[in-house]
């Protein structure tokens, strides 16, 4: 929609055009279903409800992006992967202390 999202791709396990969500007993508002991923069940959560931004319709297809982290991965629910481009370090800006509830 209109509101953008960027990820450093060394955050990035996968970046899924389209894929089915699957239920799971972790479904919820915010979590909307698993999918397979290298041998993995991975979480998806609805990205809009998570940064309190509202939420994506609901539907049985989804764009996704894995993300890694030293406990284990997660999806990301996105409209669709619009582009994947190079940013240069001294132009990402550290987000504002007010917008984070933990560092």
């Amino acid at each position: 929609g209109v509101l953008p999202f960027g990820v450093a791709a060394m955050s990035v396990d996968a970046t899924v055009p389209r894929t089915t969500l699957r239920a799971s007993s972790l479904e919820s508002a915010l979590c909307r279903g698993v999918i397979d991923h290298h041998g993995h069940e991975v979480p998806v959560v609805d990205t809009l409800h998570l940064l309190g931004l509202g939420e994506l319709p609901r539907g049985a297809e989804s764009a996704v992006i894995v993300l890694r982290f030293p406990q284990g991965m997660v999806g990301l629910m996105l409209d669709q992967v619009r582009d994947i481009v190079r940013v240069a370090p001294g132009e990402i800006l550290p987000l504002q202390p007010l917008g984070l509830s933990m560092p």
